[in-house]
């Protein structure tokens, strides 16, 4: 046997160990190039020593290896920010993140988040480990939502809050470098992105720290397992059955998919799978390099943006619609009470023609108020309510409503807190969710009615209610589930899944406007072929009571012969029978048919205008305008507005008293003329 010489066996050692030295880069360099966001590694005197395969990719060539070469790279108007952080990083030994401009190789600057931090081996700096990644877009969604949705961005800040802080999870890089040897598993487990490798045969063979923190698990129990087992039904079936065998074909090439994950807990996220294959030479598969990352807050931004613009277009439409039905309603109202008081040759035939036409006339008053229901514009009669007196009250409507092939069980909640609510509004809620759960459930089921006092969490979905207390009426039944697709939409406004003629898809919508305008929200959790559960969460009763306003005195005003009235109308049909109304109430009339004939009517009408009863939304110089000037040039003379919308913003500086909705019938419109001209006389003041 040949014996080795000392000398030599020390070289041999040598280059066992360098040669392991050059398999570990390699895998680190791999994992670098494998991430789908930018990765450097500095020297401590400021050289580039290795630059991931996005970091080229995205300037269109490999910067040079001194720090000008990289600076070059930034903003002119970024750059300093970036050496003075790096200085003070460098004295205090300390890592630093820059949000800073970065030249792409198509010439167009993008912001990207650089987070530089050192690797520290015996206490010395051994290297600076950096990444940046791209965050133009969410800067630009960000100014977008800003101009668009200001006045409802509220709980979309608190998403972008959320996102930010997901961003700047994802951007810190845990790593200890105590040996070249143990560089790779320190980086690959203390990464702050979820990673995770599988064999040919879609099973996990790896999975770093990060990723069993997501998903709640220990590694023992996941590896073997493939990827779509931690996923949600419908994206495992997206992942089994397109995305993992077109990754079997990729070529190495880098694919990134959303799906919707499901950790231990129960807990379903949004996730952004990013993954390359690893082919051998001869072409054949050998595993994958896959970085997951939460991306429900962003997911959630987008939707909240998304459902803004449609309900906010939507309910401008409705608002138009329902002010000029409620013109229609006005005058068809005025004039059925006047033909009550002049009765034909045959009084019963008459009455009985009168009370059907007004009373089909108020149901569509009140199809108006369902309609502006969904818009979040209907003015709604809050009031504590008892929530297991309202469903306890329901009961024998809603079984004979859903058919005895459903059995309904209520299960109240002793010793419920008061909720705040309006009564009516809050039935029709809890029916128009019934008949979902009973369509859901064709050949039969069960519906439970629930209610409860719970107290919730930030909110995931836009329609959630914020973080608080609430008192909450719960229906859960055993139908078919909902599906992910349907889940994303069943809020939209006219979106239903049912038959034509069968849903017109206000429903959920309505239910929701109204929920939101009285403080609250709804939730929805729902499983395929295991029922849904719709939540509806309302605010607690407090303080309500000591803060309803003192009513103000007033006095009787019987109106004199020569009391005149001011009517200011552009439609000629509402103002035909409003002046026959205020003519048969004993008033005189002065007509004009907008705010511009009215300021002339006041300065030659050649009567005393005792008051003038101006409709809001006109052409040219709307109601409250005309107001205003009234105010100013005839203090003394009350002014008495009318609108069609339930709501109004014209009417911001208007107390509820001074204004009379429409449709009205003769005694509304008196009583509202006595009191603003009495109100005037005692000098408590006029619109």
């Amino acid at each position: 046997m040949p014996i080795i010489a000392s000398d030599d066996k020390q070289v041999m050692d040598t280059k066992i160990i360098a040669g392991k030295l050059r398999d570990d880069e390699t895998r680190f360099h791999v994992l670098l190039d494998t991430l789908p966001f930018i990765a450097f590694v500095i020297t401590p005197g400021g050289q580039a020593e290795y630059y991931n395969q996005r970091y080229i990719t995205y300037h269109g060539l490999c910067p040079g290896l001194e720090k000008a070469d990289r600076i070059a790279l930034l903003h002119p108007e970024d750059r300093s920010l970036l050496v003075t952080s790096r200085q003070s990083a460098m004295l205090e030994a300390g890592e630093y993140i820059v949000e800073a401009r970065l030249l792409r190789l198509d010439g167009a600057y993008r912001w990207h988040r650089i987070h530089n931090k050192p690797l520290i081996r015996d206490g010395q700096i051994v290297a600076w480990l950096g990444s940046a990644i791209d965050i133009d877009d969410i800067v630009h969604a960000k100014l977008v939502l800003e101009q668009h949705v200001s006045q409802r961005t509220a709980e979309l800040e608190a998403a972008n809050r959320d996102l930010t802080t997901e961003i700047r999870r994802h951007q810190l890089t845990e790593a200890g470098l105590r040996a070249s040897e143990c560089r790779y598993c320190t980086l690959y487990n203390r990464t702050p992105m979820a990673l995770h490798s599988s064999s040919a045969d879609a099973k996990l063979i790896d999975v770093n720290d990060t990723w069993l923190s997501m998903f709640g698990y220990a590694r023992e129990d996941v590896i073997g397992r493939s990827p779509a087992a931690f996923m949600t039904p419908e994206s495992a079936r997206e992942y089994s059955e397109r995305s993992w065998p077109e990754m079997l074909e990729s070529g190495g090439e880098l694919r990134v998919v959303d799906y919707r994950f499901l950790t231990r807990s129960g807990r379903v996220f949004d996730g952004r799978l990013a993954a390359a294959g690893e082919f051998d030479a001869e072409g054949k598969f050998v595993r994958t390099w896959s970085a997951t990352a939460d991306v429900t807050a962003e997911k959630h931004a987008d939707r909240a943006l998304r459902q803004a613009q449609r309900v906010e277009a939507v309910g401008q439409l409705t608002a138009g619609i329902a002010h000029d039905f409620n013109n229609l309603l006005t005058a068809i109202l005025g004039n059925l009470e006047l033909m009550a008081k002049a009765r034909g040759n045959d009084p019963v035939r008459t009455e009985r023609l009168i009370a059907g036409a007004r009373s089909a006339a108020e149901r569509g008053a009140k199809l108006t108020s369902q309609l502006l229901a969904f818009s979040r514009q209907q003015t709604i009669a809050v009031e504590p309510v008892d929530l297991n007196r309202i469903v306890g009250g329901m009961l024998p409507l809603l079984r004979s409503t859903i058919g005895a092939h459903i059995g309904i069980e209520v299960r109240p909640s002793p010793d419920l807190p008061i909720a705040m609510a309006d009564p009516t509004q809050l039935e029709l809620a809890i029916l128009n969710l019934a008949i979902n759960a009973r369509d859901a459930m064709p050949d039969g089921g069960a519906i439970i009615i629930e209610t409860a006092h719970v107290a919730l969490g930030e909110p995931v979905w836009q329609e959630e209610p914020a973080a608080g207390e609430y008192v909450t009426v719960r229906l859960s039944d055993t139908g078919s589930g909902i599906p992910d697709t349907v889940r994303e939409r069943m809020f939209e406004p006219f979106f239903t899944t049912k038959e034509i003629g069968k849903g017109s898809g206000l429903g959920l919508p309505q239910v929701l406007g109204v929920l939101k305008q009285l403080g609250g929200g709804i939730s929805v959790r729902s499983d395929r072929e295991e029922g849904t559960c719709v939540s509806m969460f309302l605010p607690r009763a407090g303080e309500a009571a000591a803060n309803t306003p003192v009513a103000e005195p007033t006095e009787t005003y019987v109106p004199q012969p020569q009391t005149c009235i001011l009517l200011v109308d552009d439609d000629a049909d509402v103002r035909s029978i409003a002046a026959e109304m205020l003519g048969d109430a004993g008033y005189g009339v002065v007509q004009a048919s907008s705010a511009a004939a009215a300021l002339y009517a006041l300065d030659h009408a050649g009567r005393t205008i005792g008051l003038v009863l101006a409709d809001v939304a006109m052409p040219g110089m709307n109601g409250a305008e005309l107001a205003a000037i009234i105010r100013r040039t005839r203090p003394a003379l009350p002014v008495l507005l009318m609108t069609g919308y339930a709501d109004n913003n014209l009417l911001h500086s208007t107390t509820e008293r001074d204004v009379l909705r429409k449709p009205f019938l003769v005694a509304e419109l008196d009583e509202k003329v006595r009191q603003a001209i009495a109100r005037s006389r005692m000098g408590t003041g006029a619109t």
